[in-house]
């Protein structure tokens, strides 16, 4: 998969998005941390 480092400049904006979508956006922030904190 090389669409890390994509994911990762575009963090910054899905976070603004996701701050609309309450607790459910809270986990999938924190799944995608975790995800790419393992790699």
């Amino acid at each position: 998969t090389g669409s890390q480092l994509g994911n990762a400049q575009n963090t910054v904006y899905q976070t603004d998005v996701f701050e609309k979508y309450g607790d459910e956006a809270d986990a999938e922030i924190a799944r995608i941390i975790a995800e790419n904190a393992g790699k």
